[in-house]
């Protein structure tokens, strides 16, 4: 009997095809579930939306990342992974990036971060990856989205967390 909270697709009566968002709970005393209580919210257009994005990353050859700076998590998808000639192996670090990329260039990564972190809204940066069979050059960027207090704000399920892309780009 735990609470749900599920993206599907959904039909109606006319035939119009939506994504749906289901949130509820199933109700009971005992014995099998008597009811659920919950929302039905048709995201249908927000759905879109993400589709196009997803396409235009892909089209675009762009990578993108997310990094969850209350857990210290980085998450790539597998465009970054392919990009930086890295296999998944546990979680991504700050490490494992600054291993994979010029010292130098991670150096002054480390440096923009820290004054992106603490009040500019945009970091754009050019690096070069050594984990690949040739020197590929990459540019990566950030933007902070930063609420009333000034700290990077909040997604949908609460979370503090910046997003970026990776792309590579001919030499110089």
């Amino acid at each position: 009997r735990k609470p749900f909270d599920i993206e599907c697709g959904f039909t109606t009566a006319t035939g119009r095809a939506l994504r749906v968002r289901l949130m509820g709970r199933p109700e009971g005393l005992s014995g099998p579930v008597a009811r659920l209580v919950g929302t039905l919210q048709d995201i249908t257009q927000q759905w879109e939306a993400e589709e196009r994005l997803r396409l235009a990353i892909r089209t675009a050859g762009l990578a993108t990342w997310t990094w969850d700076l209350e857990k210290g998590e980085i998450l790539w998808d597998d465009g970054m992974y392919a990009l930086h000639g890295l296999k998944r192996d546990g979680p991504m670090t700050p490490q494992k990036f600054g291993a994979a990329i010029r010292p130098r260039d991670y150096r002054r990564f480390s440096s923009m971060a820290m004054r992106n972190f603490q009040g500019q809204n945009e970091l754009q940066f050019d690096y070069e990856i050594w984990g690949t069979p040739e020197i590929r050059y990459c540019e990566g960027r950030v933007l902070v989205q930063r609420a009333p207090d000034g700290r990077a704000r909040r997604d949908r399920e609460g979370a503090r967390r910046l997003g970026g892309f990776g792309a590579a780009f001919p030499g110089h």
